[in-house]
């Protein structure tokens, strides 16, 4: 399992943001054709957006993910992902999915 958290301000610019993105993801192998392994994933992020100057611009994303890695050769490997997100438009109060 791994974990990661990102963070920016950009205070001092034009158009000031604070934005934190922290994602998590558990990867697992296993044994596959050959000894080389199959690789798959699954993952969660929540991004939260402010900005100082365009508070209708203030939103929250969440999403998340699956995906796998197939060896195909040596140091070839066939990937695979999707991910599935949500915003949280915080001006009209509603979380909207995509629309495909």
């Amino acid at each position: 399992m791994s974990a990661s958290v990102y963070y920016n301000d950009t205070s001092g610019e034009l158009s000031p943001r604070n934005s934190v993105r922290v994602n998590t993801r558990y990867t697992k192998r296993f044994p596959f054709f050959s000894g080389r392994d199959f690789t798959a994933f699954i993952g969660a992020t929540q991004q939260r957006s402010r900005f100082a100057r365009a508070t209708s611009s203030d939103s929250d994303r969440y999403s998340l993910m699956t995906g796998i890695s197939v060896p195909l050769g040596a140091r070839l490997n066939y990937y695979a992902n999707y991910e599935f997100s949500w915003l949280y438009d915080h001006e009209i109060g509603d979380l909207t999915g995509p629309n495909v």
